[in-house]
């Protein structure tokens, strides 16, 4: 990945600013190579780490252009293992970025089983990120951006917790109204969700007005489960949770609907070119004063019939593009990856959450 990213630095000259990463199991069958081409001639670019989040008299400074997007990266073993501190992180990053959307994604390993290396990879500019949490603040004033999420929400059941408060944020729940609670999780699932059951079962927990899914473990031997609280959130015994789920279906219409409406704010100017590509014969090029850049659950990557899409790669099973790309991608140019989990704002409060989708869109104020 590396002496791809190398190669693709060369080819611009290392002028302007680059962003990306590698990413696998985008398609079955092979990987390709994707570039989202922008113009923005103000454009600043502040990198750093989530452990070294700048000051907010920094990140406001004069004499640099305002910031209007922030992107960040997360490495699936960081997210895993520190979940409580990434989140403190990016929430003290949101603060210090006031109104400015975030969109970001945790990246799964690169390479195969057992290699050597198994961390994601990042890349800004020239430089390399492996296993790490990344943020980058763009920064430009003749660029606006704005966001929109989906993430599970679907309600399927209530139930009053006993729960013990283990520290550190963690949270062990041993009843959902008076059952064991492995039990309980169990019977809700097979009662509500239909077998092939392609959804997630998470702790919906009310916060600022909003409900924020959480993640859980079981233990079947114990029949108890297991939970992390983000900072500022917080769940006693007795309490009574929502229990909700995704659908890909009903989320993929969500997306759409949220991506066009969007959209429509930016009043999108494009045009449509026909260009000639070496071994490609005639393909279309689309120029806009927009850009979308999506980070998806994977699910909702949807099959079709080889007729119905062209796709690059080898691989009998193909997918059609985003959802972004279905949405707008005739008004305006899109890119991004689908990842195991998403950053979303949910009470404007960034939170690393499965299941979900960012979608954001840049738009040329002048």
């Amino acid at each position: 990945p590396e002496m791809v990213w190398g190669m693709l630095r060369t080819a611009s000259d290392g002028k302007g600013h680059m962003i990306g990463s590698a990413v696998n199991r985008q398609r079955f069958g092979g990987g390709y190579i994707q570039v989202l081409a922008g113009c923005i001639p103000d454009l600043e670019v502040d990198v750093f780490t989530m452990d070294s989040v700048p000051s907010k008299e920094y990140l406001s400074r004069e004499g640099s252009p305002q910031a209007f997007a922030c992107l960040t990266t997360v490495d699936a073993m960081l997210a895993r293992h520190h979940e409580a501190a990434l989140h403190h992180h990016m929430k003290a990053l949101k603060e210090r970025l006031v109104n400015v959307p975030f969109s970001g994604g945790v990246l799964q390993p690169v390479g195969k089983k057992g290699a050597a290396t198994n961390d994601s990879i990042a890349f800004v500019d020239d430089r390399v990120f492996r296993g790490s949490a990344v943020a980058c603040v763009l920064r430009s004033n003749l660029v606006k951006a704005s966001a929109t999420y989906t993430s599970p929400s679907i309600e399927l059941a209530r139930g009053k917790l006993t729960l013990t408060d283990m520290g550190n944020n963690e949270i062990l729940i041993t009843k959902i109204d008076g059952k064991p609670a492995a039990s309980a999780i169990k019977e809700l699932f097979e009662t509500h969700i239909p077998d092939p059951n392609p959804s997630k079962l998470f702790i919906g927990v009310q916060h600022k007005g909003s409900l924020i899914p959480l993640s859980f473990t079981g233990n079947p031997e114990e029949e108890t489960l297991k939970t992390l609280l983000p900072e500022g959130v917080s769940l006693k015994d007795g309490d009574t949770v929502v229990f909700v789920c995704d659908d890909p279906l009903l989320d993929t219409e969500f997306c759409a609907g949220s991506v066009m409406k969007d959209l429509e704010k930016h009043s999108p100017v494009y045009v449509e070119k026909s260009v000639t590509v070496a071994r490609e014969a005639r393909k279309f090029v689309l120029a806009s004063s927009c850009a979308g850049i999506h980070f998806s659950n994977s699910l909702l990557n949807v099959p079709v019939r080889r007729d119905d899409v062209l796709t690059i790669g080898a691989g009998a099973q193909l997918f059609a593009p985003p959802i972004i790309s279905r949405s707008v991608g005739r008004q305006c140019a899109t890119g991004g990856i689908y990842c195991p989990a998403q950053v979303v704002e949910i009470a404007s409060e960034p939170h690393m959450v499965p299941r979900s989708a960012n979608n954001m869109i840049w738009g040329g104020i002048e």
